[in-house]
């Protein structure tokens, strides 16, 4: 089945010793050890394209598929779940919008003191994506990669490269993915980066600004300004940008994604085999293995942490509804710093304030 190939050095005539193979969207790679006499095999690919024979992987791809993959893995090529090591892995989904991806794409500021940077499939600027030392975030438009007829697919997917991150959320060997707690966790970290992502599309109404929050304002959306913030600074600067945001922008598109992400990757994780299932359609003819489509009646396989999972959105910062010190009237739209509505009041309040002063003053004079 595997056609392996080895790669011959044109100088020396020396033939390598790694050889390699491809197989449904597959890279098969076999190693010589370096310590013994035996091989190392390394499998990198998309289990999803190796699902659907090869093409693309632009599909929901839940748990019930995962789960005859590896047994396909297991039975095809005899790899053991329970002794491969998966040194790194993604997890994601694919959301349907009514709203241009390229918008989204554009409104997406930083994370943290990160900017997102450009992603490029297929030499094409699709989407953007954040580099970290552990794992890497990737948002994009997934619909360049399928058949015409479908638009507007956004991919949001998490990468976890370091084995060190995958272990602390028990993920170790191929089998430990087809735990749901240990994807729960994962889950989490991915909703929390586009919870917490400085996010901003459309919708501000810059001319019921001041110019000092305008000023503000444009400057908290350019990305750049949040790499050198310290972490003080930062935590002001969010504070400030989600109350801007709130009074002044009317845009819902962070909080309706991050509704269908955690919507999509509940659906995703439920594992919902019943024996009236569809016939699995690539692996098997036998109608002893079957699936069901997840999205039919997916309430009642949704698990506990959903109830976590919905009452994750945006906090939107309280506004402080202030007035001024001598009338009372509304100073909202002034800066922060501000007591007064007007010079007269300030006028008004310091002329109270001598008047006061100097009638204690004449109280504790001596007469001699």
């Amino acid at each position: 089945m595997l056609q392996f190939q080895s790669k011959l050095n044109e100088n020396t005539g020396e033939i390598s010793e790694v050889k390699y193979a491809f197989y449904k969207g597959l890279f098969f790679k076999i190693v010589p050890s370096t310590v013994s006499k035996h091989y190392h095999l390394t499998i990198r690919g998309s289990l999803a394209k190796y699902y659907n024979n090869g093409e693309h992987n632009a599909f929901d791809f839940d748990m019930n598929m995962l789960e005859e993959t590896i047994k396909e893995l297991q039975n095809t090529f005899k790899v053991n779940p329970n002794k491969a090591i998966l040194q790194n892995f993604e997890l994601g989904a694919n959301i349907k919008l009514d709203k241009p991806i390229k918008s989204i794409i554009r409104g997406i500021r930083a994370y943290q003191s990160s900017c997102f940077g450009q992603l490029k499939t297929e030499e094409i600027f699709d989407g953007k994506q954040l580099k970290r030392q552990e794992y890497n975030v990737k948002v994009y438009d997934k619909s360049i990669v399928i058949p015409k007829d479908t638009e507007n697919l956004l991919r949001i997917e998490l990468a976890v490269k370091s084995t060190k991150l995958a272990r602390k959320h028990n993920i170790k060997v191929l089998a430990d993915i087809l735990k749901l707690e240990n994807l729960n966790s994962i889950k989490l970290l991915l909703i929390g980066v586009w919870r917490d992502i400085i996010f901003y599309d459309k919708g501000a109404k810059l001319r019921k600004m001041t110019p000092r929050q305008r000023q503000k304002w444009l400057f908290l959306c350019d990305a750049t300004n949040w790499e050198t913030f310290s972490r003080a600074q930062r935590f002001k600067a969010k504070k400030t940008f989600h109350e801007l945001k709130h009074e002044f922008c009317t845009s819902n598109t962070q909080v309706d994604v991050l509704q269908l992400l955690v919507q999509k990757l509940e659906v995703l994780s439920a594992n919902n085999r019943l024996k009236n299932g569809n016939a699995l359609r690539n692996f098997s003819k036998s109608k002893s293995e079957r699936f069901t489509h997840l999205d039919k009646d997916v309430k009642r396989y949704l698990s506990d942490d959903v109830k976590i999972h919905k009452e994750i959105t945006l906090k939107k910062a309280p506004i402080k509804r202030r007035k001024c010190m001598v009338c009372k009237t509304s100073i909202a739209k002034k800066r922060a710093s501000t007591k007064y509505c007007s010079k007269s009041c300030n006028n008004r309040n310091n002329y109270k304030a001598r008047k006061k002063k100097l009638k204690k003053n004449i109280k504790g004079t001596v007469k001699l």
